[in-house]
């Protein structure tokens, strides 16, 4: 592997850790310094991006819309409770035993609708929000992913995280690393085939040697 493509891949390593230490952040500052000559890398926000991108307001008020609707229709079944809760408090005590009763047991069972109907819109909000975000998100790594293949950037990284959102095929290297590893799995099965092997051979001659001297002794 040449000594480009070991300093990107140093460098990402560091910047994508959870625990950086400063001689880390050092040593990830020289290895850009050191290919930032003969590299073309970019950052980018991608959080900021899908903010600031039309489609991005266009879905914040999509979703403020959603919400605003929502909440409309939680508090006009909570007033219609309300107002029938206070009917039956100012009624309940020209009421029968039992029609008052039946009476309770409605109102606590519109009440438990009322609840489930509040808990439904928070969910119906979560899961717009949850697809439009990531919808919007993949809209974003797609426009960055085109900007950097248009301006021929070796390394696009995500300025929050530090992920690599690009990278040129040329510093792909996935395919030689599963290789290695496989190369590096059939050693060591050899070489545990090789022990098991040897350890067999020992209990054998083992094994004649006590027959040998079971025979002299009896």
């Amino acid at each position: 592997m040449n000594k480009k493509m070991i300093n990107v891949l140093s460098c990402v390593a560091l910047m994508s850790a959870s625990v950086v230490s400063a001689e880390d952040i050092l040593l990830s500052t020289n290895a850009i310094a050191a290919i930032s000559s003969d590299m073309k890398i970019g950052v980018v926000n991608l959080f900021d991006c899908m903010g600031n991108s039309e489609q991005g307001k266009k879905f914040k008020l999509d979703v403020e819309n959603k919400q605003k609707a929502l909440e409309t229709n939680i508090a006009t079944l909570q007033q219609s409770f309300e107002s029938q809760v206070k009917d039956f408090n100012a009624k309940k005590d020209l009421l029968t035993t039992d029609a008052r009763s039946k009476e309770e047991q409605r109102l606590l069972s519109l009440q438990s609708d009322l609840q489930n109907e509040a808990q439904k819109a928070e969910q119906e909000l979560r899961l717009l929000m949850n697809s439009l975000t990531e919808d919007l998100a993949a809209e974003a790594e797609k426009a960055a992913i085109a900007l950097a293949q248009e301006k021929d950037f070796d390394l696009l990284l995500e300025k929050t995280s530090g992920r690599v959102v690009h990278c040129k095929s040329t510093y792909e290297f996935t395919g030689l690393v599963a290789n290695k590893m496989d190369t590096s799995w059939e050693t060591r099965l050899a070489k545990n085939t090789e022990k098991i092997e040897d350890k067999a051979e020992v209990l054998a001659k083992t094994d004649v040697t006590k027959e040998a001297v079971k025979e002299v002794t009896t």
